[in-house]
């Protein structure tokens, strides 16, 4: 049997295949990787806008997925009320289930967000969605915050790497709210406000930054992260994120990851 590889409509290559189960197999490799390059692209333009900037504040996100597909997400959502919904969740497990339901999870953010009620809230109803699907050690990690125009920042963490402020006076975790997503459909979940000077930035990230890990097995953590983010000031987000990458790049070097990377940075301005 002879296996021809075409490009440009031409013939670059031709293989005499004397195992044709062994083509068969081959073939459909070719197309379950074409089908997940395929996916890839779409969850890619699923994501949120890389950027968004509006009259008192600027965001900026990015996630590099350790498959072709993945389980992290980030969200900027324009609300009605003139406010900034900001999200970022991660996804137990890897790959296409992972994927679906992130996917699954943004459109419930997409319904929920909207509606005018607070991060508690907006978190607690996306909770009661996912557990009544029973989706049995499917859960998710999730931090939804809304900023206003007057520098009022109100979150709910549902089990997520606490989001860092970053301010002149101190550098503060974010961690008030509640369990994981998924587990109870029951759980409480609690919301804060902090207040945001111009110039302060908050940065939220998924575990795949602090758990890189380089050839020694060592992990970045967050002495690591923190450290970064101490040397930024005032750089505008968009170096503020490319920075956290760098870092874990160089970190991890040419160490194959096991897990997503995904970093947004927001920055008030009056």
């Amino acid at each position: 049997m002879l296996l021809w590889t075409v490009a440009g409509g031409k013939i670059i290559r031709d293989e005499r295949i004397y195992d044709s189960a062994g083509v068969v197999e081959r073939l459909e490799k070719a197309r379950l990787d074409k089908e997940l390059r395929t996916a890839g692209d779409v969850q890619r333009a699923l994501l949120s806008q890389h950027a968004l900037s509006n009259r008192y504040c600027e965001s900026v996100g990015d996630s590099v997925a350790c498959r072709a597909i993945g389980g992290d997400f980030f969200e900027f959502v324009d609300l009605p009320s003139g406010d900034l919904g900001i999200a970022i969740g991660d996804i137990a497990g890897k790959g296409p289930a992972a994927a679906l339901l992130a996917a699954m999870l943004q459109g419930m953010l997409a319904v929920e967000a909207p509606a005018g009620v607070s991060p508690a809230v907006v978190v607690s109803r996306l909770n009661a969605r996912l557990a009544a699907r029973r989706l049995e050690s499917r859960f998710a990690t999730l931090v939804y915050g809304v900023l206003s125009s007057d520098g009022r920042l109100t979150y709910s963490n549902a089990g997520h790497n606490p989001p860092i402020l970053l301010a002149p006076r101190d550098t503060r975790r974010l961690s008030v709210g509640g369990p994981i997503l998924g587990a109870f459909p029951a759980s409480a979940f609690e919301e804060e406000t902090v207040r945001l000077g111009s110039g302060d930035t908050f940065v939220m990230f998924t575990d795949g930054v602090t758990e890189a890990r380089n050839a020694r097995d060592e992990e970045f953590g967050e002495p690591r992260l923190l450290a970064c983010l101490g040397q930024i000031d005032r750089l505008q987000p968009e170096a503020v994120v490319k920075r956290v990458f760098s870092e874990v790049r160089a970190f991890c070097q040419d160490t194959e990851q096991t897990d997503d990377i995904t970093v947004t940075a927001t920055r008030f301005r009056h």
